[in-house]
């Protein structure tokens, strides 16, 4: 062996770099919180692990909050580390803005790398469908690898929700002047070791707070100038995401807070935030409501054939769904709570939610209608602390003096509208929005309420089956489909939402196609798409050769509906994310359903039915049942399902399980004949 000696100046170099490597893993603060964070072993189905993430929120008396953000992320996989190695920040410049203050590398080896800040770039965010001129930060965290833990701190002053522009830090100021609001969430995809949220508001403004979905450990402390509050919860574990779960808010653990007093307080804010404003628009003043003589002459046109006002109410709805593109485009001051002017939307034709409910409001209003705005979430539950929990707009009307019954907020002088979820559907409010919370902006102050529930009746399909099966085995047939409620919107929407001819056939020709291999659609036709006074109908004629197995004396086919229904899970809800075993969070699919199916199979001479068993599964939240009968030459089947709420919690699932496996199971099943 050839032993080679080591020159003295690698060795000093050596001993210069264990040095420098001892001593960079004394000046790391957070190298014990890192390792003993844990690594894959402990997070098998995690690719980072949180080691902290922490959020100082201090509040000003007018609102203005100054808020930092300070993480700590431990990459557990290469692919974490990806991940992670661009840093995005997004904010909106009209009302808030960020500066990144701090970003550390701890690499695994004990050495700390700072990456600068003035090297972040600050670009439009991407932008879908609403572009109201959002930008992001971002920043790079060069060469991560597993192992590594990347610190990131940074400041941000305002709130998310777009606003009134101005010129100076009043812009940052949130809408409802002097107070502050939050719902924090306590989890996500991958494990949390601590989360801390810290707010700290004047002593006349205390802090209602309420945990929701688990336990939050919490303090509240005064002083004689300051409320000081802490919200922390450690060791916190991934929460996997199930197929058609509700929004996160609903079942991870959160903490809702405001300062605001209550929601009537909230309600006439609302109302006169956008009653009172008067908007530089184009170049000159708008208020949002004003009825302009082009706005008041479309609405009474529209109006003109019908009687009634709640008809006239409809008209204009529908009026307003078709022809308002659901597009937010800058247009200047107004975004966020405030709904642009009625004279602009009918201008532009274009807005977000709020400008088309504004559109729909002004346009009662000129029919002198009592109408005002109103907040409401979309697929989650607000709570009763009154913070900012909503995401939609939309229009309630007084009818206390028309001698009629709110349908969709009984026991209040409250019809509620939503043009924008009404295109290509007969409802003024749509049933996939029973069940949901809702503010309405009054002078008077109103309460926190809930949208009726629906039942599954009024979300209906009904399904005629006619089909003719020859002695060779071929079977024609036709489907008639009708529905009422969000079945209705679902069936028309299968051909409004396709433009050309062409389009529509491609699509119920993939649903025919379901039915067994060589299935023809033969002819395709529907009643008026633009009468949203009467359910449409869509009838598919179809031809399937040797449909039907001939095997010794016998015909073998499966039910045409009954294997038409699971495969078309556009117009069938309940047939799509449903592959779990059992659930630990709720499943929501927007509306309940129920659908009627009732098939006469003509059968060729001779032929006479094998015993069938009738079948019932699931229970009282949700069930399937289907017969059969033969009348000389006819095979009669009814077949049925229904799922009564549009939230399933985890204890009623395994019975949606249930119909669901039956409903398949069915579609595959044979109905034998046999020759007499």
């Amino acid at each position: 062996m050839r032993i080679t000696k080591i020159p003295k100046v690698i060795c000093f170099l050596v001993l210069i770099l264990f040095a420098l490597s001892a001593q960079a893993q004394i000046d790391d603060p957070y190298r014990s919180l890192i390792d003993a964070a844990g690594g894959v072993d402990d997070y098998p189905d995690a690719d980072i692990v949180t080691v902290f993430d922490s959020t100082i929120v201090l509040v000003e008396e007018s609102g203005l909050s100054h808020t930092t953000i300070h993480t700590l992320t431990k990459m557990l996989t290469t692919g974490g580390a990806v991940a992670q190695s661009v840093i995005r920040l997004d904010y909106d410049p009209a009302t808030n803005t960020i500066a990144i203050q701090k970003v550390v590398i701890h690499r695994e080896d004990g050495s700390m790398e700072t990456i600068d800040t003035s090297a972040a770039v600050d670009k439009f965010a991407p932008a879908r469908m609403i572009l109201w001129g959002g930008r992001m930060k971002v920043i790079g965290a060069p060469d991560l690898k597993a192992g590594d833990a990347l610190e990131v701190q940074y400041y941000k002053k305002g709130f998310m929700i777009a606003y009134l522009e101005s010129e100076d830090e009043s812009r940052y100021i949130p809408p409802m002047r002097g107070h502050y609001y939050d719902t924090v969430i306590f989890g996500s995809g991958y494990p949390i070791k601590e989360r801390v949220y810290y707010v700290r508001t004047i002593n006349d403004r205390p802090l209602q707070y309420k945990v929701y979905n688990g336990n939050i450990a919490c303090e509240a402390r005064f002083d004689a100038d300051y409320n000081y509050y802490t919200f922390s919860k450690a060791d916190i574990p991934v929460y996997k995401s199930e197929p058609r779960s509700p929004d996160a808010s609903d079942y991870l653990p959160k903490v809702v807070m405001a300062t605001a007093e209550d929601w009537p307080a909230k309600s006439r804010w609302f109302y006169h935030v956008n009653e009172d404003s008067v908007l530089n628009i184009y170049g000159r003043e708008m208020m949002p409501f004003k009825v302009t003589p082009e706005v008041k002459k479309m609405a009474e046109a529209i109006a003109a054939p019908y009687k009634t006002p709640k008809e006239k109410r409809a008209a204009i709805l529908h009026w307003v769904a078709q022809h308002i593109r659901y597009s937010g485009i800058t247009m200047g001051k107004g975004e966020g709570y405030t709904l642009h002017p009625g004279e602009m939307i009918f201008r532009d034709r274009c807005g977000v939610c709020k400008d088309i409910a504004g559109m729909a409001l002004t346009m009662f209003r000129a029919l002198d209608y009592k109408s005002v705005p109103t907040m409401t979430m979309a697929g989650a539950r607000v709570e009763e602390i009154p913070a900012d929990q909503f995401n939609h707009c939309v229009v309630a009307v007084d009818i206390s003096k028309e001698g009629i019954k709110s349908d969709n907020l009984p026991g209040t002088k409250w019809e509620m509208y939503d043009p924008t979820w009404a295109p290509n559907s007969m409802d003024i409010w749509s049933m996939a929005e029973g069940e949901q919370h809702i503010v309405i902006g009054s002078e008077e102050g109103e309460p926190l309420r809930a949208i009726r529930a629906y039942k599954p009746e009024e979300c209906a399909f009904t399904i005629n089956s006619n089909a003719t099966l020859n002695e060779n085995g071929s079977l024609t047939g036709k489907l008639e489909i009708s529905a009422v409620g969000y079945g209705d919107a679902r069936l028309r929407r299968t051909i409004a939402y396709n433009s050309t001819e062409e389009d529509k056939w491609n699509r119920y020709r993939s649903y025919i196609a379901s039915l067994a291999p060589g299935a023809k659609l033969t002819n395709f036709s529907h009643t008026n798409l633009h009468d949203l006074n009467n359910p449409l109908m869509v009838t598919l004629e179809y031809e399937i050769p040797d449909y039907a197995l001939i095997y010794g004396d016998g015909l073998h086919f499966q039910s045409p509906a009954g294997v038409f229904v699971p495969n078309t899970t556009y117009l069938f809800i309940i047939f799509y994310g449903v592959d779990l075993d059992e659930r630990q969070y709720p499943m929501h699919i927007w509306a309940p359903q129920q659908v009627n199916i009732s098939e006469t199979i003509r059968l060729p001479r001779g032929y006479k039915i094998d015993e069938f068993e009738p079948i019932k599964a699931g229970d009282d939240f949700a069930f399937f049942n289907v017969k059969l009968e033969q009348k000389s030459r006819l095979l009669n089947m009814d077949y049925s399902y229904t799922v009564s709420k549009r939230g399933i919690p985890p204890e009623k699932y395994p019975q949606v399980k249930e119909i669901v496996d039956s409903m398949n199971d069915f579609s595959e099943t044979t109905i034998h004949l046999w020759r007499k």
